[in-house]
């Protein structure tokens, strides 16, 4: 019996899934190893949806990360142990802690110094989080009290309890070649308006792009010109120059004109909706996850507009 054409919907998935077809059919790219160690370089985790490769594939995920950590290369370190540390990583690749301080020749507190610089610098990361957190252990605490006493009494080993857990590897960039740096504002520019639908300085005060918001406002004013996009003065109280896209301006017309419902929306702390103190009045909500910002018809609602979630 001949297997069923797969057909992949937003709504329904039939047949049997080639994966590697519905990549090149949808023009996207595999997320590979390399780019998700980057993307939790960036955020600090991988969401569960990559851990488990329910995303595996992307697009434009490149430039992206080329804009939140902008086209500079860390600088090596000249001597001392991190270099040592940086020169064994490059010659044997990807290396479990035992085995750096070994072919480093470090003590384990000294190896640790030296992978919490490189972690700092964006040269190094581990495989885990954990381990991450473990080489930033505070300097009062048991687990270091515990690696001093080690290294007094001349041991070559931490504790297994307190060894770093995990693999240490170079960090290496995932696309090489920079983008020209005006392409790389207009597509950021463009991003922010996808994103928002009118754009101004205050508006993205918590973005992390490290291109400059003067290159963002160079890239609007040639989209202007070419009748992309407008400019004006489309949301009072704010100075500067401000462009919007032109179906956005007319569904602030219409949404202005609405009768409040008590409309009631939630969204995460860490979502770039979270724009309560930005553009509304009030305090600000850190961008956590844990914490919600609730709207009540598109303005935060005051006693609830920071709720730890249990």
């Amino acid at each position: 019996m001949k297997p069923a054409e797969q057909q992949v919907t937003p709504w329904e998935v039939t047949g049997a899934v080639d994966y590697e077809k519905l990549v090149k059919e949808s023009g996207t790219e595999p997320l590979n190893d390399q780019l998700l160690k980057q993307i939790k370089k960036q955020a600090g985790e991988l969401h569960y949806f990559l851990r488990r490769k329910i995303f595996f594939s992307h697009r434009d995920l490149g430039w992206l990360l080329e804009a939140v950590r902008g086209t500079q290369q860390p600088e090596d370190p000249s001597a001392g142990a991190a270099a040592a540390v940086v020169e064994a990583l490059r010659q044997h690749g990807a290396l479990f802690f035992e085995d750096l301080a070994a072919t480093s020749r470090l003590l384990p507190v000294q190896l640790e110094e030296a992978l919490w610089d490189l972690v700092a610098r964006g040269l190094v990361t581990g495989d885990g989080v954990q381990s991450l957190r473990q080489i930033m252990t505070p300097a009062g605490s048991a687990r270091a009290r515990s690696a001093r006493r080690h290294a007094r009494n001349g041991s070559s080993r931490l504790p297994r309890a307190t060894a770093p857990q995990g693999r240490w590897s170079i960090v290496h960039r995932f696309q090489p070649e920079p983008s020209p740096p005006e392409q790389l504002a207009e597509t950021v520019a463009m991003q922010l308006l996808a994103r928002y639908g009118v754009v101004f300085r205050d508006l993205v005060a918590r973005e992390t792009f490290t291109v400059p918001w003067r290159d963002v406002v160079r890239a609007l004013r040639r989209q202007e010109a070419r009748g992309v996009v407008r400019g004006g003065r489309f949301v009072a109280g704010f100075i500067g120059e401000q462009y919007s896209m032109p179906d956005a301006v007319d569904a602030l017309r219409r949404v202005r004109r609405e009768e409040r419902r008590g409309d009631i929306v939630r969204v995460s702390g860490s979502d770039p909706l979270n724009l309560a103190g930005i553009i509304t009045p009030g305090a600000r909500v850190a961008a956590v996850h844990r914490n919600e910002v609730v709207y009540r018809d598109g303005i935060p609602d005051a006693p609830a507009a920071s709720v730890l979630r249990a």
